[in-house]
């Protein structure tokens, strides 16, 4: 694009310019750059257009909303335009990889396999067999019916504020106040000592808070 009577060039520039992470109460926080894991990079171009893509497969951890903010601008930085949008990773679901088993699932959010089993009607004909792809609930999601705080909430549903947290890591700290009628993803432990071994497994403690699968 040119000005009238210019005969310079502008290139149109778009660059990652700000991005915030939501917490659970709504509180927006800064962050030092794009998410990590993710890319930014120019796909295309030519004289009357240039694509830009933005590329993230999030990891477990990375639940819950974010706000990404780009600039738009000449190459000569003469106007500047803003533009956010909010990019939410949805919780309690995971697409699975290749290679994973319920098994090696469990592990990574300190749950037996018979427990995500037990969520996850669509794969009771034969929980072995996993593509990739797959759609995996690792918990429930939860309403709150009333205003509580982490741990009361942690008692009534039979886990921890520690497990909660894991699952909804927008949730900062373990003595939170938790507002009504929001919604938290929760996997409620049924293997455990307590529970009997009804479930026909159990949870021991290993390699320090960290449970083991038997």
């Amino acid at each position: 694009a040119s000005l009238k009577n210019d005969s310079a060039i502008y290139d149109l520039l778009v660059t990652p310019s700000a991005s915030f992470f939501q917490t659970f109460n709504g509180t927006l926080i800064p962050l030092p750059g794009l998410p990590e894991g993710s890319v930014w990079y120019s796909a295309d171009s030519s004289d009357v257009r240039l694509t830009y893509t933005f590329e993230w497969t999030p990891e477990e951890g990375q639940e819950g909303t974010r706000l990404l903010c780009f600039d738009t601008s000449d190459s000569f930085f003469v106007t500047t335009e803003r533009r956010c949008v909010f990019v939410e990773v949805v919780r309690c679901l995971r697409c699975v990889r290749p290679g994973e088993t319920l098994e090696l699932i469990g592990q990574l959010y300190n749950a037996h396999w018979l427990e995500l089993y037990a969520i996850n009607p669509a794969l009771h004909m034969n929980p072995a067999l996993l593509s990739p792809g797959t759609r995996v609930y690792v918990g429930i999601l939860y309403r709150t019916p009333r205003l509580q705080d982490l741990p009361q909430l942690a008692k009534y549903l039979h886990t921890t504020p520690t497990a909660i947290r894991q699952l909804n890591p927008d949730i900062m700290d373990d003595e939170e106040e938790i507002g009504a009628f929001k919604r938290v993803c929760v996997l409620p432990e049924v293997c455990g000592p307590e529970c009997g071994n009804a479930a026909y497994c159990s949870r021991t403690a290993l390699y320090g808070n960290a449970p083991a699968l038997v």
